[in-house]
């Protein structure tokens, strides 16, 4: 019996001691955060991210801490295949997010192969290393469509790839025209993607 009970003792020593955990990031104000009642569009902060913002058209869509994991997710992704985020965090430091509804059908871009097309719609826009548009899919916003189905990943890549060259983001993909993307960016992007699904986000 008094052996049990130092043992007890030894074990609410060992179990209880230790360095006090605080949660990061502190939290935010609520002017930060969309306002349901407010006017649409709405520009609020991501959380964990001081510099990173997102321009919201609707509250239920793309929570900000929903981005947040995103975010961080495709910062491991890009390190688990290129073996840095240097880049990654130097695009992190300066960026705005616009989720907006399906984009119009008369816009030219290249499909990820190289291929020149017109008159078509988009996912998603990167209009510099630090101004990104995700467009959603024709179901709208009331299909509520994951950040894993979106193009915000894909966007991303443009982004980073821009401030490596300070040039563009290599908008013909694996196309001869620009250089940047390889087929190692292919697979951030599936990785993130994969993770995120598997969360729901």
């Amino acid at each position: 019996m008094r052996g049990t009970f130092v043992l007890l003792i030894s074990f609410v020593f060992l179990s209880c001691l230790g360095p006090r955990w605080i949660a990061r990031p502190v939290p935010e104000a609520d002017f930060s955060r969309c306002n349901d009642f407010g006017e649409m569009p709405q520009m609020v902060a991501v959380p964990g991210f001081p510099s990173v913002w997102q321009v919201m058209y609707s509250c239920d869509e793309y929570p900000r801490e929903k981005t947040a994991i995103a975010l961080q997710t495709f910062r491991r992704s890009w390190e688990e295949v290129f073996g840095t985020t240097a880049a990654v965090d130097a695009v992190f430091a300066d960026l705005l997010i616009t989720w907006q509804g399906p984009s119009a059908e008369d816009y030219a871009a290249y499909s990820t192969d190289g291929t020149y097309h017109t008159n078509v719609s988009l996912r998603g826009v990167t209009l510099s290393d630090s101004m990104i548009i995700v467009f959603q899919s024709a179901g709208g916003f009331d299909h509520h469509e994951r950040i894993c189905e979106s193009a915000l990943a894909h966007e991303l890549i443009h982004a980073v790839i821009w401030k490596i060259n300070g040039e563009h983001g290599d908008p013909d993909h694996l196309g001869k025209e620009f250089p940047g993307w390889t087929p190692d960016h292919g697979m951030v992007i599936q990785k993130t993607n994969d993770y995120l699904c598997v969360l729901g986000i």
